[in-house]
């Protein structure tokens, strides 16, 4: 592995990085979004590859203990609220060490599941999450239209 991830809280985030700009494209309520976990950040967990100039390459962003969702899992529950690795990174391993520090991560805390919501569109992302053992939730689907995958830890 020839790469390091970070730990870091929201508010230590550079949120005018260029790894987040297909997400304000995909979601207009991202700033209210930003603002709302740097508020909140006890519950949050960021964590991030980025290279010597700290351009980040990917990112997740945990939602710690998320008591209020609207699935009905083995609680507690961990939220991967978001999960990017840049295109030009794609092939290196990134995606599967982050999907791996976040699941060890929520263990720590004694999460029971791990879960994340996929736009339709992102089918290389759904693929990869099955891939890692992660399964949709039959016919649910949020009310912005993404997919819902879940793992339970064990």
């Amino acid at each position: 592995m020839d790469f390091t991830i970070t730990e870091k809280v929201p508010s230590e985030l550079i949120f005018s990085q260029s790894i987040f700009d297909s997400l304000k494209a995909s979601y207009p309520a991202f700033d209210a979004w930003v603002e709302k976990i740097s508020e909140y950040e006890e519950n949050r967990h960021c964590l991030l590859i980025e290279n010597w100039d700290c351009e980040y390459h990917a990112i997740a962003i945990m939602k710690l203990n998320e008591d209020d969702n609207a699935y009905d899992f083995v609680l507690p529950v961990t939220k991967i609220s978001t999960f990017k690795v840049m295109d030009a990174f794609m092939g290196r391993g990134y995606g599967t060490s982050l999907l791996v520090k976040a699941e060890t991560k929520a263990k720590e805390i004694g999460a029971s599941t791990i879960y994340l919501e996929v736009l339709p569109t992102r089918q290389d992302l759904i693929r990869f999450l099955t891939e890692k053992g992660y399964s949709a939730l039959d016919g649910m689907t949020t009310p912005h239209g993404e997919i819902v995958l879940s793992k339970l830890l064990g």
